[in-house]
């Protein structure tokens, strides 16, 4: 009897110590914990690294020219990904001193445009960033 009651008691537990064991653990609670671990740390680094014709400046570029924004004066230019402009671009604002520089970075992915800023541009450099996105690439969305 006493052999009954525990093949009993065990029946009726399998089932939960099965389904508990096949729920796996969080990995973290925080983001912030996540990334730190190293099988994880490797992606989110390479994945923040900018690609290596924006890092070096190794690309096809157009003339810098000056630019007023609110009185003040920039210089502007383009660079693209060589062999791969139209999909690739990176427009550029700099102080004319050379301190500060601003950039918005377009990539296409088919008919779909995705652009990242660079620098933390106010609305002013933000808005003449774009304008110069535009007036090198005419119908383009923005």
């Amino acid at each position: 009897m006493r052999f009954l009651t525990l093949a009993a008691a065990f029946c009726i537990a399998a089932p939960g110590l099965a389904q508990a064991q096949s729920t796996p653990a969080p990995l973290s609670a925080y983001a912030s914990e996540f990334i730190k671990k190293p099988v994880f740390s490797k992606s989110y680094q390479k994945m923040l690294t900018l690609p290596s014709w924006v890092r070096t400046g190794q690309g096809t570029s157009e003339i810098v020219k000056p630019l007023t924004i609110e009185g003040k004066a920039y210089l502007v230019t383009n660079i693209c990904e060589p062999h791969n402009c139209h999909d690739h671009q990176l427009n550029l604002i700099f102080t004319k001193d050379g301190k500060q520089a601003w950039g918005l970075l377009s990539t296409f992915r088919g008919s779909k445009l995705y652009q990242l800023p660079l620098g933390e541009p106010d609305d002013a450099i933000m808005n003449a960033l774009t304008k110069n996105f535009q007036e090198n690439n005419p119908g383009s969305p923005t």
